[in-house]
């Protein structure tokens, strides 16, 4: 029962409730089948288990897209300081401190959504 505890009630309740219409609607265009509320809810779990799989690889999916734009993103700042200091790009000193300070609050940023996104707390 302490899985039961785990599933937001509100989507149980819904999924439910939608499941057992859909088996009646099933149930009036052949008379032989009969549907128990075991079934019902049997079927209500496996949708809840499907979402959450979806849900795990959505997520992997997306962490991996967010690690490669950061990845490009630090290599194109690294690519700038290093052009930077060896004359090849000429910046003044303002612009090197903005563009240093801005890609540190964005990488923190993204970090910091990523990580919130990816690991909901239970509330």
């Amino acid at each position: 029962m302490e899985e039961d505890k785990k599933i937001p009630v509100n989507l149980e309740s819904t999924l439910l409730k939608e499941n057992i219409r859909i088996m009646d609607y099933i149930r009036q265009g052949d008379d032989k089948r009969q549907f128990t509320l075991e079934d019902v809810e049997l079927e209500t779990k496996r949708e809840i288990l499907e979402g959450s799989r979806q849900d795990r690889l959505e997520r992997k999916r997306f962490a991996q897209n967010i690690f490669w734009l950061l990845v490009a993103f630090l290599s194109v700042t690294m690519a700038i300081v290093a052009l930077s200091g060896f004359c090849v790009l000429r910046l003044s000193d303002t612009v090197m401190v903005t563009l240093l300070a801005t890609t540190t609050a964005d990488v923190i940023g993204i970090f910091i959504f990523v990580v919130k996104y990816l690991f909901k707390s239970g509330r």
